[in-house]
């Protein structure tokens, strides 16, 4: 069995990553658990297990999507979080509403569904996990940050997605890629 999802890496540029560690440097009396820069990511469908006698149906059925599918701009948009301000349980940065993104998540759910792994009943809301709060010592800190807010407007350029194993342990999660599909031109 491997755990496996489906998204793109996104490299954080400067002004990005600025925001991260000042967030951090903001927050680092609380108990929160911080996404590794290298391991930033926005997910298409997470899987689960996957028995490994399925993994080569899952990149077929992925390969068609991406046959199909036209590289894109994707606009970031804004800074949040999950939970309540007085005890967030994930803080994120959020993405503009992108046709051509919604499109892919679609066809990745249709097309992984012809193999067993059932449709999303919720919407699709592309993110990027920053940290998982445990505790959150300061909250009035917390919605000072909130309220100074963050303009996360950098552009990437999309030109795959990838097949990403995640192996959990006490220092994280650390992923490897299993197959990149590119998208056509």
């Amino acid at each position: 069995m491997a755990r496996l999802f489906t998204g793109f890496k996104i490299y954080p540029g400067e002004k990005l990553l600025n925001f991260y560690t000042s967030l951090k440097e903001d927050l680092a009396d609380s108990r929160i658990n911080w996404v590794n820069p290298d391991n930033l990511h926005i997910t298409l469908k997470f899987l689960g297990e996957v028995p490994l006698s399925k993994v080569e149906s899952v990149k077929e059925r992925l390969e068609a999507v991406a046959g199909e599918s036209s590289q894109f701009e994707l606009q970031g948009s804004n800074f949040g979080y999950f939970g309540r301000s007085s005890s967030p349980t994930v803080l994120w940065l959020g993405y503009a509403f992108n046709k051509q993104l919604e499109t892919l998540q679609t066809r990745v759910d249709q097309e992984l569904s012809t193999v067993g792994y059932p449709l999303e009943s919720r919407g699709y809301f592309p993110h990027l996990t920053l940290a998982r709060v445990k505790y959150l010592k300061e909250p009035e800190r917390f919605l000072a940050t909130i309220k100074r807010g963050f303009a996360y407007d950098e552009t990437y350029t999309i030109n795959d997605f990838q097949l990403i194993q995640s192996k959990l342990s006490s220092a994280g999660p650390s992923y490897s890629t299993i197959s990149v599909f590119h998208l056509s031109k």
